[in-house]
């Protein structure tokens, strides 16, 4: 019979673990962003591949538990397609599946504003359904663009709003709407070039 001592000296050590579990868990768990060590699945977004953690993604998506557990022709056993989107949204939203947060300032290596990638971030949250993802994409897309409404970029992330979301999704409109109404006159003043 093995003593509760000798026990002890073979289990491995983890303080926090013992004070809170789930704090250990939120530490440890971004370690695992992009890491194939017990990746059991792939998202591929063009000809970048993501190693990915299932019970990760799908504790956080419907969608992608459907995706992964149901037979979809965009799943092909262990990896998923999803060529329809940028290849950076898709990054930041796997990044917020494993740390619960993405950076906008690095959007697309600088070629597009934070504005106008929140307002991505939060078209594929509402896509695939993660409503955590969703409501941190309108929280930055909000304080970007109370502080950012006089850069030429506010007018495409405007347009980027009623392109990429539902007519009865209202969170992301109301809040250009009341900075734009705000702001109108120095809006008003301001010449913008809207060419591609």
């Amino acid at each position: 019979m093995t003593s509760q001592a000798q026990v002890s000296d073979t289990m491995p050590a983890f303080p926090d673990m013992l004070v809170n579990p789930f704090e250990s868990l939120l530490d440890y768990l971004p370690d695992y962003h992009k890491s194939p060590i017990l990746s059991d699945g792939t998202i591929r977004c063009g000809e970048t591949e993501f190693p990915i953690h299932k019970i990760i993604i799908c504790a956080q998506s419907k969608f992608f538990l459907n995706a992964f557990t149901g037979e979809w022709k965009e799943s092909s056993g262990n990896v998923l397609s999803l060529d329809g989107d940028e290849v950076s949204t898709v990054e930041a939203m796997l990044r917020f599946f494993y740390t619960f947060d993405y950076d906008a300032s690095a959007a697309t290596n600088g070629n597009t504003s934070p504005m106008v990638f929140n307002v991505k971030v939060y078209s594929v949250a509402d896509k695939y359904d993660i409503p955590t993802l969703r409501v941190q994409a309108k929280e930055k897309f909000q304080k970007a663009v109370e502080t950012c409404w006089d850069m030429d970029d506010f007018p495409y992330a405007i347009a980027e709003v009623y392109s990429s979301t539902p007519p009865n999704d209202k969170d992301l409109r109301s809040v250009v709407v009341a900075v734009a109404c705000e702001h109108m006159q120095d809006l008003c003043a301001k010449k913008y070039s809207l060419t591609s």
